[in-house]
């Protein structure tokens, strides 16, 4: 099995409880959210977006939520958790780096967690290329990468702050970048809080 392909995650997701699935929405989101000092809301991407507990988080938040995967297990647990009065999501089966054949400057909003950190590292450019390609112009990559701890093996593999600088900085200018205080406990310190505009 590899992680290119959607089985992979499938079978993980039908055999086991997602290890990096906290089972609620992204602290770091929640409060980033609540805080006001949000760029308004819009159509958002949620990339890889597993059982969606982040996809419902900024559907109640007012945004037109597509929440992406390449594997269908994530995807049918979360159709099955959309409350019925809950109009502004939809549920889309794609690869992302097929996105921008079909979603060229699509989306206001990316919103990357564990997507990143679970591709094959040597599509990492491919990657942020389509991450940049779905984004409108001057749309917002919203972005907590992990783990940033320099751990062997993977997934999550690993991701260098050298290595966002490289991949995303070129083509976007920092709204923020922060390392938070609010990850939950054991993600504490290994995470960082970007939003990017789109050059």
């Amino acid at each position: 099995m590899n992680v290119n392909h959607p089985d992979y995650w499938d079978q993980i997701y039908k055999n086991e409880h997602p290890r990096w699935d906290l089972g609620k929405a992204t602290p770091v989101f929640e409060n980033w959210l609540e805080s006001g000092q949000t760029l308004g809301t819009g159509r958002i991407a949620i990339l890889g977006c597993g059982n969606g507990h982040d996809a419902l988080l900024f559907a109640d938040n007012g945004f037109e939520v597509t929440a992406i995967d390449f594997a269908v297990e994530p995807l049918e647990y979360l159709k099955k958790n959309i409350p019925k009065d809950q109009k502004n999501i939809s549920l889309l089966k794609a690869d992302i780096f097929e996105l921008p054949q079909k979603y060229s400057e699509t989306f206001d909003f990316v919103l990357e967690y564990t997507a990143y950190c679970a591709i094959d590292p040597v599509r990492r450019d491919e990657y942020a290329d389509s991450v940049y390609r779905i984004l409108k112009p001057n749309g917002y990559l919203i972005g907590l990468f992990f783990p940033t701890d320099g751990r062997p093996g993977g997934p999550p593999f690993a991701i260098r702050h050298e290595e966002i600088d490289e991949k995303f900085m070129k083509r976007f200018s920092v709204v923020l970048d922060v390392i938070p205080e609010d990850s939950v406990p054991r993600r504490l310190g290994k995470e960082r809080f970007v939003i990017l505009q789109k050059k």
